[in-house]
Protein backbone atom coordinates (compact mmCIF):
# COMPACT_ATOMS: atom_id res chain seq x y z
CA UNK A 1 0.00 0.00 0.00
CA UNK A 2 2.95 1.86 0.85
CA UNK A 3 4.01 1.79 -3.13
CA UNK A 4 1.33 2.84 -4.29
CA UNK A 5 0.75 6.02 -2.19
CA UNK A 6 4.39 7.06 -2.89
CA UNK A 7 4.17 6.01 -6.63
CA UNK A 8 0.58 8.44 -6.44
CA UNK A 9 3.13 11.18 -5.02
CA UNK A 10 5.66 10.97 -6.89
CA UNK A 11 3.12 11.23 -10.33
CA UNK A 12 1.19 14.06 -8.41
CA UNK A 13 4.40 16.09 -7.94
CA UNK A 14 6.07 15.45 -11.10
CA UNK A 15 3.53 16.31 -13.12
CA UNK A 16 3.49 19.63 -11.34
CA UNK A 17 7.02 20.22 -11.56
CA UNK A 18 7.83 21.00 -15.12
CA UNK A 19 11.89 21.53 -15.27
CA UNK A 20 15.13 20.06 -16.40
CA UNK A 21 17.28 17.73 -14.31
CA UNK A 22 21.25 17.00 -14.69
CA UNK A 23 20.76 13.24 -12.60
CA UNK A 24 19.10 10.45 -14.00
CA UNK A 25 18.06 9.64 -10.16
CA UNK A 26 16.71 13.52 -9.75
CA UNK A 27 19.05 14.05 -7.55
CA UNK A 28 20.20 17.38 -8.17
CA UNK A 29 18.04 19.64 -10.19
CA UNK A 30 19.29 22.06 -12.67
CA UNK A 31 19.15 25.75 -11.24
CA UNK A 32 19.06 27.67 -13.81
CA UNK A 33 20.46 31.41 -13.55
CA UNK A 34 17.47 33.18 -15.33
CA UNK A 35 14.38 31.23 -13.25
CA UNK A 36 11.39 31.27 -14.95
CA UNK A 37 7.75 31.79 -13.50
CA UNK A 38 4.92 29.13 -14.31
CA UNK A 39 1.42 30.55 -14.72
CA UNK A 40 -1.70 28.98 -15.87
CA UNK A 41 -1.11 30.24 -19.33
CA UNK A 42 2.76 28.38 -19.86
CA UNK A 43 2.40 25.86 -17.52
CA UNK A 44 1.82 23.24 -20.73
CA UNK A 45 4.41 24.58 -22.50
CA UNK A 46 6.74 24.36 -19.39
CA UNK A 47 5.57 20.93 -18.64
CA UNK A 48 6.31 19.65 -22.01
CA UNK A 49 10.29 20.09 -21.47
CA UNK A 50 10.37 17.97 -18.47
CA UNK A 51 11.80 14.65 -19.11
CA UNK A 52 9.66 13.24 -16.73
CA UNK A 53 7.01 13.66 -19.43
CA UNK A 54 9.09 11.66 -21.68
CA UNK A 55 9.19 9.07 -19.30
CA UNK A 56 5.62 8.23 -19.06
CA UNK A 57 4.20 4.93 -19.85
CA UNK A 58 3.17 5.12 -23.63
CA UNK A 59 -0.35 4.89 -22.63
CA UNK A 60 0.12 6.93 -19.68
CA UNK A 61 -3.51 9.21 -19.53
CA UNK A 62 -4.17 11.69 -16.56
CA UNK A 63 -5.52 14.65 -15.44
CA UNK A 64 -3.99 17.59 -14.22
CA UNK A 65 -5.80 20.07 -12.75
CA UNK A 66 -4.79 22.92 -11.25
CA UNK A 67 -7.73 25.90 -9.39
CA UNK A 68 -10.34 25.59 -12.29
CA UNK A 69 -8.12 24.60 -15.20
CA UNK A 70 -7.56 20.92 -16.15
CA UNK A 71 -4.78 19.52 -18.34
CA UNK A 72 -4.67 16.15 -19.86
CA UNK A 73 -1.28 15.13 -19.49
CA UNK A 74 -0.29 11.99 -22.04
CA UNK A 75 3.76 10.84 -22.55
CA UNK A 76 5.22 14.11 -24.91
CA UNK A 77 1.94 15.73 -24.68
CA UNK A 78 0.18 17.96 -22.72
CA UNK A 79 -3.29 19.56 -23.61
CA UNK A 80 -6.64 21.08 -22.44
CA UNK A 81 -8.97 18.18 -20.95
CA UNK A 82 -11.48 17.35 -22.67
CA UNK A 83 -13.68 14.82 -20.86
CA UNK A 84 -11.61 12.17 -21.75
CA UNK A 85 -10.94 8.87 -19.71
CA UNK A 86 -8.01 8.77 -17.71
CA UNK A 87 -5.89 6.84 -15.49
CA UNK A 88 -5.44 9.25 -12.62
CA UNK A 89 -6.70 12.92 -11.60
CA UNK A 90 -4.86 14.64 -9.35
CA UNK A 91 -5.47 18.52 -8.66
CA UNK A 92 -3.82 21.74 -6.46
CA UNK A 93 -5.15 24.64 -5.34
CA UNK A 94 -4.25 27.56 -7.73
CA UNK A 95 -2.12 29.18 -5.51
CA UNK A 96 0.86 26.73 -5.73
CA UNK A 97 1.46 27.70 -9.32
CA UNK A 98 2.15 31.30 -8.29
CA UNK A 99 4.75 29.76 -5.86
CA UNK A 100 6.31 28.14 -9.04
CA UNK A 101 9.75 28.66 -11.04
CA UNK A 102 12.24 26.77 -12.37
CA UNK A 103 14.41 27.16 -8.98
CA UNK A 104 11.85 26.04 -6.14
CA UNK A 105 9.49 23.94 -7.84
CA UNK A 106 10.34 20.88 -5.11
CA UNK A 107 10.24 23.38 -2.54
CA UNK A 108 6.86 24.03 -3.31
CA UNK A 109 5.60 21.08 -4.22
CA UNK A 110 7.21 19.47 -1.00
CA UNK A 111 4.74 22.16 0.92
CA UNK A 112 1.76 21.06 -1.03
CA UNK A 113 2.42 17.56 0.42
CA UNK A 114 3.29 18.72 3.47
CA UNK A 115 0.06 20.30 3.71
CA UNK A 116 -1.92 17.73 2.12
CA UNK A 117 -3.28 20.29 -0.13
CA UNK A 118 -3.87 17.97 -3.02
CA UNK A 119 -6.12 15.54 -4.66
CA UNK A 120 -6.27 11.76 -6.31
CA UNK A 121 -8.94 9.68 -7.80
CA UNK A 122 -7.79 6.27 -9.28
CA UNK A 123 -9.53 5.59 -12.62
CA UNK A 124 -7.79 2.21 -12.45
CA UNK A 125 -7.12 -1.11 -10.54
CA UNK A 126 -4.83 0.32 -7.59
CA UNK A 127 -1.91 -3.06 -9.25
CA UNK A 128 -2.41 -1.82 -12.91
CA UNK A 129 -1.50 1.86 -11.56
CA UNK A 130 1.95 0.50 -10.06
CA UNK A 131 2.91 -1.60 -12.85
CA UNK A 132 2.06 1.12 -15.27
CA UNK A 133 4.30 3.43 -14.06
CA UNK A 134 6.69 2.13 -11.85
CA UNK A 135 9.40 3.93 -14.59
CA UNK A 136 8.69 6.73 -12.51
CA UNK A 137 9.66 5.62 -9.22
CA UNK A 138 13.42 6.78 -10.42
CA UNK A 139 11.85 10.13 -9.63
CA UNK A 140 11.81 10.00 -5.55
CA UNK A 141 14.86 11.68 -4.41
CA UNK A 142 13.60 14.85 -5.90
CA UNK A 143 10.30 14.49 -3.80
CA UNK A 144 12.17 12.89 -1.03
CA UNK A 145 10.65 9.43 -0.66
Amino acid sequence: MKIVYTLIFILAISLVSAFSFTSWFISSPTIQSNPTNVTIDNFATTMQNNPIINDLPRTASIKLSIGNKSFLIERNEISNFRNQSTDLDISFPKRYIKQLSTTNYCSTLRKAISKKDYKTSLKILKIKLVWKYSGLIKYHRCFNF
